[in-house]
């Protein structure tokens, strides 16, 4: 928890977000930074599990948290754990006034916005003062808007605030020059270097598939199935498409002034092109607000009737939000819009990290060294058929070369997505395309165990593996079959777009015609895996062990799937993306 300066005697305001990826923190901070002109100091801002046991009641509580498959994140499982120890205790919460922000994907139905959810119920349920009713945003659909709507609805429902201050009302400044400044380093990531970067697949049926093996400290620790967080640059193309709009050149000097966001590089001299590559989000979705910002920013009135149209009904949803719009990509599109530097730098998110799963075991790797497998997310954009998209870590790490430096850090997965402790506990892997990362390292591990323990036990493993082509993306094949003759996992791949016949082209189709030996397995204790895209893999092996859970059972769909989501805190772990 963050303490903050004094306000000026200003009435006082907390934030307390929940967040794995950065977006719930990028929020809080984000409104907290507008917090002077309304006439706030926040006093606090923090993690969830920072207000644990110590929820303040002498001042206004903001809370924004999402919600993992129906799980709090890494950083908020105390704080959900004292509040359902508390939800019967009668006044528990009194005199605490809070607002929610929930996130959410509706992908996952079944437990969309629990969390942030059962945080209300049981805050109002044991006493404290709800200041008005939860926005709950979804991160498939208009997540900006959803935000937007819940900072009005804060600022407006609050009790009045002091006297305004000019900390953030006079704006953005902006000055620049054209001479070399230092390059700004990194100073919350570790550095690792590039030992093997390599391409896995063809990418005439796909993506581009590669493999990273990163060498960090000797004195770095994980275990399989756990994550290397990386803090990437944007694509050089997109800095370009901005410094182009804006006419700057990329050696040209920024001086950044009269902003609360502690995200830019305030009161000092940056490069243009650092600026834009290294701080900020160049590919965050443009809000309705955004497109009426721009819309007033424009003189041309044929151009300012057309963003106003964008910014209105269904226009937004269906020309922008769902093709994926950037702010840059509509001023291009609008260049009579006088929407100065400092105005965009303002509408933007700050450059977040991005987890990959490790797709190595310590036990099969030098001290330090870990391996990734990624998708290099490279396709015509959706907006602007002339540029293409480019996803902004997975582009990052193609461009590097062995030998690179790169920031990066290990972060433990605080679930129990890990091998069983027993080497004779079955184990059932599911997944399909780079899924494969982790439950590479879980055979690896499984490998390593034989080979340095030869008479060790057992359980049998089973990888099941979607691909499109046998030839093209059957990724990491050639090992992966040496392990399989080694006896410590069987495989069963298959194959979609395959030339040749085959009798399951899909994952789901495997696991239904296999679904007697699953329910043996997991009767006899079998640990299963899944990791996938959230709305594809995620989404129909949910549904194939659904069906099997209701033929086992005999029950109806609400049991199943009620059975099947009490599984998943230790025998049906998932890794999903996307």
């Amino acid at each position: 928890m963050a303490p903050q300066n004094d306000g000026d005697n200003l009435p006082q305001i907390a934030f307390f977000y929940g967040s794995n990826q950065g977006t719930c923190r990028t929020f809080a901070e984000s409104i907290q930074s507008s917090a002077p002109a309304h006439g706030f100091h926040v006093s606090t801002i923090g993690s969830l599990d920072s207000a644990t046991e110590n929820l303040p009641t002498d001042k206004p509580v903001v809370i924004i948290a999402p919600s993992y498959e129906g799980q709090p994140p890494d950083n908020s499982k105390k704080f959900f754990a004292w509040l359902e120890a508390n939800r019967e205790v009668k006044n528990k919460f009194k005199g605490v006034q809070y607002c929610i922000m929930g996130v959410g994907n509706s992908d996952w139905v079944t437990t969309f916005h629990r969390i942030p959810k059962l945080i209300d119920s049981i805050l109002s349920g044991a006493g404290a003062s709800r200041v008005f009713p939860a926005v709950l945003g979804n991160v498939a659909s208009d997540i900006m808007g959803a935000f937007d709507e819940f900072s009005d609805a804060l600022w407006e429902k609050l009790p009045s605030g002091g006297e305004d201050t000019t900390a953030s009302t006079e704006g953005l400044k902006v000055e620049t020059t054209v001479e070399r400044p230092e390059v700004l380093g990194e100073k919350d990531m570790g550095l690792g270097k590039v030992h093997q970067h390599v391409q896995l697949a063809d990418t005439a049926v796909g993506p581009n598939k590669r493999l990273m093996e990163v060498q960090l400290s000797e004195e770095t620790t994980y275990r399989a199935g756990d994550y290397l967080v990386v803090l990437p640059t944007n694509h050089p193309d997109d800095v370009h498409r901005v410094l182009g709009h804006f006419g700057l050149p990329a050696d040209a000097l920024v001086k950044l002034s009269g902003t609360t966001k502690s995200f830019l590089p305030r009161d000092r001299p940056e490069y243009a092109y650092s600026l834009c590559s290294q701080y900020i989000e160049i590919g965050t979705l443009i809000s309705r607000r955004q497109v009426q910002a721009l819309a007033a920013a424009t003189d041309d009135g044929g151009q300012k009737a057309e963003l106003q149209r964008l910014a209105d009904g269904d226009a937004y949803e269906k020309e922008l939000l769902s093709k994926r719009a950037s702010v840059i990509d509509v001023l291009r599109k609008f260049p009579t819009c006088k929407l100065s530097f400092g105005a965009y730098l303002d509408m933007l998110q700050p450059m977040k990290t991005r987890q990959y799963s490790i797709a190595s075991s310590p036990l099969a790797s030098a001290p330090g060294a870990a391996t990734i497998v990624y998708d290099v997310l490279d396709s015509p954009s959706l907006f602007d058929k002339e540029h293409r998209f480019h996803g902004v870590a997975s582009s990052y790490l193609s461009r590097l070369a062995v030998g690179a430096a790169v920031h990066c850090h290990v972060k433990s997965t605080a679930s129990n997505f890990h091998l069983p402790t027993s080497s004779e506990t079955p184990v059932v892997m599911i997944c399909a395309g780079t899924g494969l990362a982790p439950m590479r390292g879980f055979i690896q591990e499984r490998a390593a165990i034989a080979s340095a323990q030869p008479n060790a036990t057992f359980g049998k493993a089973i990888l099941y593996f979607g691909c499109r082509e046998p030839e093209c993306d059957y990724i990491c094949r050639t090992e992966l079959e040496e392990w399989e003759k080694q006896g410590v996992v069987e495989l069963r791949p298959t194959f979609s777009r395959s030339s040749t016949p085959q009798t399951h082209r899909y994952v789901p189709d495997r696991l239904w015609e296999d679904r007697e030996e699953l329910t043996e397995l997991f009767r006899a204790g079998a640990k299963f895996f899944m990791c996938g895209s959230a709305s594809k893999l995620a989404k129909s092996t949910n549904e194939v062990l659904e069906r099997i859970v209701r033929e086992a059972k005999g029950c109806g769909v609400g049991d199943a799937r009620e059975w099947l989501q009490r599984q998943k805190v230790d025998r049906y772990v998932t890794d999903v993306f996307g």
